[in-house]
């Protein structure tokens, strides 16, 4: 598919992409019984987290050092540019966003609260459709970007 002339479409489909993130499960976790102490658990099967629920976990994520939150606004500038047919910058932005999103990693292997009292935790199991189209949001304008170059 030609870039030039077809920019805006492009950051349609991206803004789809993340927007879909948002309603789709994003992660499945293990859920824990009962923890007697920080890192034993007792499995009691699994949940899905929607993006919605991520996005506050990245939030609190910004206190333990995880900045992917910071993924979303590098991801919003790399469409501006690209719609002003900025490409250098947008493949920039937009490679910064992925590597910014790598560090949803670090939620891996961290027990995250369930609950509101933090008597359920759970650990990440899997990635799910919501944030693969998450990271696809991001790739689709960083292709684009690096094609158009």
């Amino acid at each position: 598919m030609k870039v030039r002339g077809n920019e805006i479409a492009i950051v349609i489909v991206s803004v789809g992409l993340f927007a879909a993130y948002f309603f789709l499960p994003a992660l499945s976790v293990q859920v824990c019984g009962s923890v007697e102490t920080l890192g034993q658990c007792e499995p009691a099967g699994y949940r899905s987290l929607d993006g919605s629920k991520m996005l506050i976990l990245q939030i609190l994520g910004l206190a333990t050092g995880n900045f992917s939150i910071l993924a979303n606004p590098a991801l919003w500038v790399s469409w501006l540019l690209l719609v002003f047919r900025r490409y250098t910058g947008a493949y920039l932005s937009s490679a910064i966003a992925l590597v910014l999103a790598v560090l949803m990693v670090q939620f891996v292997g961290k027990p995250i609260a369930l609950d509101d009292e933090g008597n359920t935790i759970g650990y990440l199991a899997a990635p799910r459709e919501g944030l693969i189209s998450w990271v696809l949001s991001m790739l689709v304008v960083h292709v684009a970007a690096l094609r158009a170059k």
